[in-house]
């Protein structure tokens, strides 16, 4: 019996932020995340929540995204059906436990990127500096692993942001991939991508066999495109990096 399993990146296709959920036509915006101090900080618009209930009661829902664990468990959505997390440094399968054989093998390319990923804290300080920006950036791992640097300005300030980024493809050219979506600037060894630890998650994780599972796939960026394309059907908000005609 075929069965369809959806790989869905969170923030940004799920849910957003409250701002970002103004002029949707479509009722009040529901919690769907919390921050550290308990605050609600991301919420569905009901469309979302219709879409997500759509989902769940037509087959298995698979987080994609690049929260670690500490964050995804903070998400208020009843995913009970494994997750791919860090950008795809970590899945976890349907028992809620790390896949170790991936773990292992990701964790060992992690401490050969983590001078590099030091770097990009440092060229981050000093460009922030040399900006009067506040962005502020930060390492992300899980299990002992630092897997990616992330940077974010608290006032928004993406012209500063956009800065940031050219110097850090500037310094860091050829050794990381760079994105950059809204106020979220990612920095990635080339090794980590959501897509191989989606076709992983295809070949040892699936309630079904394979052959037997339409995958669907839904992202907002172009940081998605690598498991997107893995997917029998693909899926992005209209108003996305993605939807909006492209990775800009």
């Amino acid at each position: 019996m075929a069965g369809l399993c959806v790989f869905a990146d969170l923030d940004g296709s799920l849910f957003q932020t409250l701002p970002k959920c103004s002029g949707n036509a479509l009722g009040t915006p529901v919690p769907a995340a919390e921050a550290r101090d308990g605050s609600c900080n991301s919420f569905m618009t009901e469309g979302q929540e219709l879409l997500f209930k759509a989902l769940k009661a037509a087959g298995a829902v698979v987080p994609a995204t690049a929260r670690d664990l500490e964050s995804f468990r903070r998400v208020k959505l009843p995913f009970t059906d494994g997750a791919i997390l860090d950008f795809g440094g970590l899945i976890l399968g349907p028992d809620g436990k790390a896949d170790e054989e991936w773990l292992e093998g990701s964790a060992s390319r992690a401490r050969d990127a983590a001078p590099m990923l030091e770097r990009a804290l440092e060229i981050s300080a000093r460009a922030s500096g040399k900006l009067r920006s506040d962005a502020r950036a930060r390492l992300v791992g899980d299990m002992g692993a630092v897997f990616y640097m992330v940077a974010k300005s608290p006032s928004r300030d993406l012209g500063a942001l956009g800065l940031l980024k050219s110097e850090l493809e500037s310094e860091l050219a050829g050794e990381a991939r760079i994105w950059m979506n809204g106020n979220n600037l990612a920095v990635l060894p080339p090794f980590l991508d959501k897509g191989p630890a989606v076709a992983r998650f295809m070949d040892r994780h699936l309630p079904w066999p394979r052959g037997e599972t339409l995958a669907l796939g839904l992202g907002d960026s172009a940081s998605d495109l690598g498991f997107l394309e893995l997917c029998d059907f693909r899926m992005f908000p209209s108003a996305s990096q993605l939807g909006a005609g492209g990775p800009k």
